[in-house]
């Protein structure tokens, strides 16, 4: 029974892997086609919808970040909170946008995490 358990949460966060890689070409070809403001409103309603998946939260934080959206380095924060594989990236874009800012005590911080 365990290893039916330990199945089906594999398959679930596989699943949540798939839909994050889907939302994210999704707004890139919307992208693409210069529908910038349908792939946000795409990404602001997957990372809605979502709260919990890193990968969906770091695909709408990295959509704000090149619309340089001040509203990135909050969802860049929020991937940071969430455990999964996305915080290492979050983080290293943090300590940039960060000393960019002239925030060196943020960015001490956000180089730990990385």
């Amino acid at each position: 029974m365990k290893a039916f358990g330990s199945v089906l949460i594999a398959g679930f966060v596989l699943t949540g892997f798939v839909f994050a890689q889907d939302i994210g070409r999704q707004a890139w070809e919307l992208e693409r086609k210069g529908d910038a403001a349908s792939a946000r409103e795409l990404l602001q309603n997957a990372a809605k919808s979502a709260p919990d998946d890193s990968a969906v939260q770091l695909a709408y934080a990295q959509f704000l970040d090149r619309h340089r959206d001040a509203a990135a380095g909050g969802v860049y924060e929020k991937v940071l909170s969430l455990s999964g594989g996305d915080r290492k990236a979050a983080a290293k874009r943090l300590v940039t946008l960060d000393l960019l800012s002239g925030d060196r005590a943020a960015a001490e911080r956000h180089l730990a995490v990385y």
